[in-house]
C-alpha cells in the first residue's frame, strides 16, 4: 500500500508513539486530575510533560495555556469563541476549511458579521491589502489558516499579526497543515490562539489536538473575559457552578485522552528529533518530482504546482471525476484522496467546484512510491 493522505491524518506512525500509547495503557493510565492516587498523579504527570513540550515548541512560557481538544475542529470553536463579540466583525480567508467557515457563519445568530479577503499565493502584499481593506472599526478578530489543506497555499502570518497588533484585533492561526513542518512562535507572530491536530505534521495519534493561548492570557483577569465552550467537572472548584478562570481547565470540561496525549508526546519528541525544516524539505522532495510526473500526463492539471514549498498535490484528469479517479488509484492500493476536503472556499477559488484529488505526502514516503503512483495514474489517463 502507497498512503498518500498525509494531510487527513499522517500514517504511519513512529514506533515510539505507539509503545507509549501501549505502555500508558498497561502501566500509568488513571483519570489525571481527579485522584492523589500514584497511577491519576503519572498520568498528570505526562499529561503536564506534553503541554511542557508544546509551550517551548511554540514560544509561550506558561505550559498551562495548552489546552487539549480531540482534533482541530475543536480547538478552533473554543478558541473563536472565546474571543467571540456581539454586534463585532471577524476576518477569514477565502482559502479557509469549514473548521473555521462554518463556525465563523455559525456566530451570525449573535449578530457577529463577516467578511473574506482574498489571498494572493503569488504576492503577499496583495494579501495584506484585500485584508487590509475589510477591516472596520468593529472587526474584533482575524482567523486563518496558515498553510491551505487543498494545495499548500501559505498566509503571511507573521505580516498578519503585525496588523492585528496594529489595530487591536485578536488573532487566531489554524496550524492544521504547518504544524509540525513549519516554526511557528506564537509571541513574534501576535497569534493569541494557535489551534492544531496532533495527528497529522506530529505524528501523534487521531483524538488528539490543541489550542494554544498566548502568554498575554496568564491572569485570571484575561482568562474570565474568554467565553467559555464546554461545561462539566475537571477536578477543579467543584463546588462552583461555573467553569474555572484558569487555565487550561476552563476550557478542559470531562476526562482527558491521556492514552492519546501520551502518544502525541513521543510524537513531539520524533518531530524535534528530526527538525522540522528537515521533515518539510523532504515532504517537498516528494512533491516537486510529484509535480513534474503528473505536470507531464496529458489531459492532466496541477494546481498551484508553482507553488515550490507545498506537500499536498492538487490535481485533476480531464473527463473523470475525482471521486473516480481515487477510486482507480486505491484499486492498486494508493491511497488519496478525491472531492472538495472540507474546503468549499478555495475549491471555489481554485475553480474546482466539482473536487479534485489530493496526494499529501509525509516524512515516511519515499520515490519508489510515487513511482508507483505515477505509473498508476499513467494507465487511467492513458486508459480513459
Amino acid at each position: 500500500m502507497v498512503y498518500f493522505d498525509n494531510a487527513a491524518t499522517t500514517f504511519p506512525k513512529p514506533p515510539t508513539v505507539i509503545n507509549e500509547m501501549i505502555n500508558c495503557m498497561t502501566q500509568y493510565c488513571g483519570n489525571p486530575g481527579r485522584s492523589g492516587h500514584i497511577l491519576s498523579l503519572r498520568a498528570a504527570e505526562k499529561i503536564y510533560d506534553c503541554r511542557e513540550l508544546l509551550s517551548t515548541m511554540f514560544g509561550v512560557s506558561n505550559p498551562t495555556n495548552v489546552v487539549f481538544t480531540p482534533n482541530t475542529t475543536y480547538a478552533l470553536n473554543i478558541a473563536i469563541n472565546a474571543f467571540s463579540k456581539r454586534k463585532s466583525h471577524i476576518l477569514i480567508s477565502d482559502v479557509e476549511h469549514n473548521s473555521v467557515y462554518r463556525t465563523v457563519s455559525g456566530l451570525s445568530k449573535f449578530g457577529i458579521d463577516y467578511d473574506i479577503f482574498t489571498v494572493d499565493p503569488h504576492n503577499t502584499e496583495n494579501t495584506l491589502l484585500s485584508l487590509k481593506s475589510k477591516i472596520r472599526s468593529n472587526t474584533s478578530m482575524i482567523v486563518c489558516t496558515h498553510v491551505s489543506n487543498v494545495c499548500g497555499i501559505t498566509l503571511p502570518i507573521m505580516e498578519i499579526g503585525k496588523i492585528c497588533n496594529k489595530y487591536g484585533i485578536k488573532f487566531i492561526v489554524d496550524g492544521a497543515q504547518s504544524v509540525g513542518t513549519h516554526k511557528i512562535n506564537i509571541k513574534n507572530c501576535n497569534i493569541d490562539a494557535l489551534c492544531a491536530p496532533g495527528h497529522k505534521g506530529l505524528y501523534g495519534p487521531q483524538g488528539t489536538g490543541f489550542v494554544i493561548f498566548s502568554d498575554k492570557y496568564s491572569n485570571e483577569k484575561s482568562i474570565s473575559r474568554l467565553n467559555p465552550f464546554i461545561y462539566g467537572g475537571n477536578g477543579v472548584n467543584s463546588a462552583e457552578k461555573t467553569m474555572p478562570t484558569i487555565l487550561p481547565e476552563r476550557y478542559e470540561g470531562g476526562t482527558l485522552n491521556t492514552v492519546g496525549i501520551a502518544g502525541l508526546c513521543e510524537g513531539i519528541k520524533f518531530v524535534k528529533s528530526q527538525t522540522e525544516d528537515e521533515l518539510f524539505k523532504h515532504s517537498c522532495s516528494i512533491y516537486n518530482r510529484a509535480v513534474e510526473m503528473v505536470s507531464f500526463l496529458p489531459d492532466t492539471k496541477v494546481y498551484c504546482g508553482d507553488i515550490i514549498k507545498s506537500s499536498c498535490l492538487l490535481f485533476n484528469v480531464d473527463g473523470l471525476s475525482s471521486d473516480y479517479v481515487a477510486d482507480l488509484l486505491n484499486n492498486d492500493g494508493i491511497c488519496v484522496r478525491s472531492g472538495l476536503h472540507c474546503s468549499p472556499l478555495a475549491h471555489k477559488k481554485l475553480k474546482t467546484t466539482d473536487g479534485a484529488v489530493r496526494a499529501s505526502f509525509s516524512c515516511f514516503n519515499n520515490l519508489s512510491e510515487l513511482e508507483s503512483f505515477y505509473k498508476s495514474l499513467k494507465n487511467i489517463v492513458y486508459n480513459r
